[in-house]
């Protein structure tokens, strides 16, 4: 990898002389030429801690996509957030970047079933107490929610987010 004549490195926006982006999805600080190890945050994308003058006080955390899809894709628009095309956090390689809206970046994580809240909903949710008849069955009861409640072992609560498509939505 080192000294690889494929790999084409740009300033970072904002960061110009003093860190660049690679077309390999990596990050380095310019003055000694050291690719910067990245860390996973909590939501599973790559960040590097960037310091200038030595001082950890003038120091900026960013994620490595954004910095990737400044250099090599542009400015990000407002209201745009970068995307992954293949849905891998790990691979910030410019092709696999684009910016889209929030909406359409959700969307696209839909399509690709990682959006975690998706993956998990109705019986798939681990601490479903009700099977999809079950609230069928709900929606179309009559009596008070907390007669219903009691039938079911749930609160009555639960009974009138069901019923008013606030929980079980994915559900006709």
């Amino acid at each position: 990898m080192p000294n690889d004549p494929t790999e084409e490195w740009r300033p970072a926006p904002g960061f110009e002389g003093r860190y660049s982006a690679s077309t390999w999805g990596r990050v380095r600080r310019d003055s000694t030429g050291r690719v910067l190890k990245p860390g996973t945050d909590r939501y599973g994308y790559l960040y590097v801690n960037m310091a200038w003058n030595g001082n950890k006080r003038h120091q900026k955390t960013r994620r490595v996509a954004t910095m990737i899809a400044e250099s090599f894709l542009g400015p990000r628009a407002p209201g745009m957030d970068v995307n992954h095309i293949d849905g891998d956090q790990a691979n910030n390689r410019p092709g696999n970047l684009e910016w889209l809206t929030r909406r359409e970046n959700a969307l696209h994580a839909y399509r690709l079933g990682l959006h975690k809240l998706h993956r998990n909903l109705g019986v798939k949710h681990g601490m479903a107490k009700l099977t999809e008849a079950e609230v069928r069955e709900i929606r179309a009861a009559e009596g008070s929610n907390r007669e219903i409640a009691r039938r079911y072992a749930i609160s009555d609560d639960t009974v009138g987010a069901i019923k008013h498509k606030r929980l079980w939505k994915h559900l006709a």
